[in-house]
């Protein structure tokens, strides 16, 4: 009888969380939890208890080089489900990715039926790279946008328009569920 053959998994994304409430630590404690080898880029969510600037410097030094987006969140899904007041994160490693960022600059001169030109230049980037295997149902979008510029809904046509029959997925950076008035920050 002829067994079926499994692929196997793909080991190049790495999860982790710190709950260190000093931003050193945490991004220190983020880096050693996501460290694998070729990391394409490195993706955070992070509570607004932190103070951004310092969380910002501190995970540049902790990354070095290695391509790092995130944003601002009113909570984080973590190995131990939905918990606030964390700096949670995921990496993906190349050969398995290959990844390029596009920042949309003026958003708010964004209309509906606009596309990017950083987005188009993004794609042809992964394209040049990839080669003949870069289809779109082998890639994806991943959108961080500010959420109190409450521009998620045109920034989301334009990546349409700019990536389509691409799939993306993502969200709004957030504030404090309180309502204080802490800034929203995307990291790019």
């Amino acid at each position: 009888m002829h067994q079926p053959t499994q692929s196997a998994p793909v080991r190049s994304i790495r999860t982790g969380t710190s709950r260190a409430t000093d931003e050193r630590l945490a991004a220190a404690e983020l880096r050693r939890a996501l460290d694998q080898p070729n990391i394409a880029i490195a993706m955070f969510f992070a509570s607004p208890i932190y103070d951004m600037t310092a969380l910002g410097s501190a995970l540049a030094e902790a990354f070095g080089d290695i391509e790092l987006i995130g944003c601002t969140s009113c909570g984080e899904i973590t190995e131990q489900g939905y918990e606030s007041g964390t700096l949670t994160g995921v990496s993906l490693a190349a050969p398995d990715f290959v990844v390029r960022t596009a920042a949309l600059p003026a958003i708010h001169d964004l209309s509906p039926s606009d596309s990017s030109g950083a987005v188009h230049d993004a794609l042809s980037s992964v394209r040049e790279d990839v080669g003949p295997s870069a289809s779109s149902e082998s890639m994806f979008g991943f959108l961080l946008v500010d959420g109190s510029t409450s521009a998620e809904d045109v920034v989301a046509q334009v990546l349409y328009n700019s990536l389509s029959p691409i799939p993306f997925f993502g969200g709004s950076a957030a504030e404090r569920p309180e309502g204080t008035r802490q800034q929203t920050f995307v990291f790019h």
